[in-house]
């Protein structure tokens, strides 16, 4: 933050202002944003779910149960929370999922089996391991016994009276509706929670919000049930979809501006494909882009429970499987491969638009070291700004809450609860988001809008604006906030790469990002194991930043060199064969001789080692030095 040549008292004061940036940035997280995480109970784990759903099953119909496959998700009522969000909003959505003992966090539970349309499925809560939900589905050709309507519906009265302790004078009815199949009447009911009726716009005849609990009856059997559901008006449903393509196109504007991105570097490749910068730089980049891949496929595993629940039972399940992993495989090593060409071009950018400025690459720390006293002193910055981020993003989303009637869901906590170890979802999230994005709109994207626009401002904001439109995806409404959020936090993610560096925006983000997603493990109600693991993940940098302060190694630059493959060498040794001969015959002009082998498809990095190696001097250096 504060330039080395300041005085001690303006340092002081830079690092009083950065220390109470940091204090109020928590504060405010704590203050506005806590409190909804505080009310996210997971206290029923994944195996203890599954368990009371098999358990209820087997009372239900004991036999052959344990034939079926058993799947496990873990899900959020998002469409109850995002209408109540938009309709009286985040403070009365809490006191109203309260009052009503409606909960938005669950598990839900299916048993299958392989072609074959009967199946069970449970849902319930996550908190009290109720029972919410229960269907069995079953063959349009299963036959049951006839009874009549009104039969049917003093069954599910009865029904929710004994299991929910229903009082009917709090209920009125509101449904029903009759399926005939060949062999047996399904029979609907539902009724209507009294006094509950929450509108969403105020615009004439477009519905409102109502909770409903529903059973359904075939023969003498409770086919299907829920405790109670929030029933969601069409014209609402519309209504979203519209906001949706409105984010679909700012999207659409991102991706755009990303392939002009991919394009530019893909063209930089070509024109300076034997730069030294990118040879020296490609071997770190290559690893990082193996172990980025093999994390996404173990995510894939880590996520097996979601896959097998989206099986549909219409098809045999090998291909399914089959078919899942190789795209899921083709599309991640494609990614990973087409990451690897933005890096390689922004080393170059980096080293020839700020030659000084060497810790906004990668190439400095690979020609030296990554466990040095600076690295990690950019790494502590980093949990600082990655705090100040937070608190920033929490002060915009209070501006748009208050002015800009802004409402959001909660997708990425079904997403990594699912998954057999939560905390590992959140650790590949944060490595591959924050290593891919930062490399690609900050090392490339600010160099690349820096050479062309030669202009600060613009070479800030075009990279940062591309980077927030690709997060109107997002379920954040409206769509156009989400982008200027992230805009915004790129704007400022852009003055700390330009200040300190590529590895602390990519650590910062990790942060940011591992911290969203494991908050719900930190502040709700979680099992330990993934409170405890939630936490060494947003430890790791620090403890590579504790090794890299202790071992302190000595930062040495050194001049650039090729780095030569095997076939390389084997060239590289007849090449020299050749010009010592040829130095021998007749005294030779070396940039000449350069230039025809060059000319003649000789590689320039064995040339220029040749050359180097044989003494002979150029009358320019082709060798680079990091400054």
């Amino acid at each position: 933050m504060i330039s080395k040549r300041s005085s001690p008292s303006n340092q002081r004061l830079g690092y009083l202002i950065f220390a109470i940036c940091v204090f109020i940035s928590a504060w405010a997280w704590f203050h506005f944003t806590y409190p909804k995480f505080s009310l996210i109970d997971l206290t029923i784990t994944r195996a203890q779910a599954l368990q009371i759903a098999t358990d209820y099953i087997q009372g239900k119909d004991a036999s052959g149960i344990n034939a079926y496959k058993r799947a496990i998700v873990f899900d959020v009522d998002n469409q109850t929370d995002r209408y109540l969000q938009k309709a009286i909003g985040l403070n009365k959505e809490d006191q109203f999922l309260k009052e009503n003992d409606y909960g938005l966090y669950f598990w839900s539970i299916r048993f299958f089996k392989e072609q074959q349309k009967e199946e069970y499925r449970v849902i319930l809560s996550s908190s009290t391991g109720e029972i919410l939900s229960y269907s069995h589905l079953l063959d349009e050709a299963t036959a049951r016994p006839e009874i009549s309507e009104a039969n049917a519906q003093e069954i599910a009265k009865n029904f929710l009276k004994d299991r929910f302790k229903y009082d009917f004078n709090e209920w009125v009815f509101n449904t029903k509706v009759n399926t005939k199949f060949d062999h047996r009447i399904e029979y609907t009911f539902s009724w209507e929670k009294k006094n509950i009726y929450i509108p969403w716009s105020a615009k004439a005849n477009t519905g409102g919000g109502k909770i409903l609990s529903t059973v359904v009856v075939t023969g003498q059997e409770i086919a299907a049930y829920s405790k109670q559901s929030f029933s969601v008006p069409e014209q609402f449903g519309r209504y979203v979809e519209g906001r949706k393509e409105s984010g679909r196109n700012l999207g659409l504007v991102s991706n755009i501006g990303s392939l002009c991105f991919v394009i530019g570097a893909i063209w930089i490749i070509l024109l300076r494909r034997n730069h030294l910068a990118m040879n020296v730089t490609k071997g770190f980049y290559l690893k990082t882009v193996i172990v980025l891949f093999m994390l996404s496929i173990l995510s894939v595993l880590n996520n097996w429970q979601s896959l097998l629940f989206s099986y549909p039972t219409t098809q045999p399940f090998a291909p399914f499987f089959i078919r899942q992993v190789i795209s899921t495989v083709l599309e991640r090593f494609l990614f990973f491969i087409c990451f690897i060409i933005p890096c390689l071009a922004g080393e170059l950018l980096r080293f020839e638009i700020f030659p000084k400025k060497k810790h906004m690459g990668m190439l400095h720390y690979v020609t030296t070291t990554f466990f040095s006293r600076d690295v990690a002193r950019t790494i502590f910055l980093a949990y600082c700004f990655a705090i100040i981020m937070i608190g920033l993003q929490t002060a915009i989303f209070q501006f748009g809450y208050k002015f800009c009637d802004v409402w959001m869901e909660q997708g990425r906590l079904s997403r990594f609860s699912s998954a057999y170890f939560p905390f590992f979802g959140v650790l590949i999230l944060g490595a591959n988001a924050s290593i891919t994005e930062e490399t690609f709109y900050r090392l490339f994207g600010i160099n690349i809008s820096f050479k062309i626009f030669r202009n600060p401002i613009v070479g800030i904001l075009i990279p940062s604006v591309i980077w927030g439109l690709g997060h109107t995806s997002y379920i954040v409404f409206p769509f156009w906030f989400r982008g200027l959020e992230v805009t915004l936090l790129g704007i400022f993610t852009a003055f700390i790469y330009l200040r300190f560096g590529l590895i602390c925006v990519i650590v910062q983000h990790f942060l940011f990002d591992a911290f969203w997603a494991s908050a719900p493990y930190v502040f709700g109600k979680s099992p330990n194991i993934d409170f405890w693991m939630s936490l060494v993940v947003l430890g790791l940098p620090f403890i590579f930043a504790i090794s890299a302060f202790i071992l302190n190694r000595v930062v040495q630059v050194k001049p650039l060199e090729w780095r030569l493959n095997g076939q390389q060498r084997y060239n590289l040794d007849i090449l020299k064969g050749y010009i010592e001969l040829k130095n021998r015959n007749h005294p030779l002009d070396a940039n000449q001789l350069r230039a025809q082998l060059i000319h003649n498809g000789w590689d320039v990095a064995v040339i220029d080692v040749a050359f180097h190696q044989l003494n002979i001097p150029l009358s320019v250096d082709h060798t680079i030095s990091d400054p």
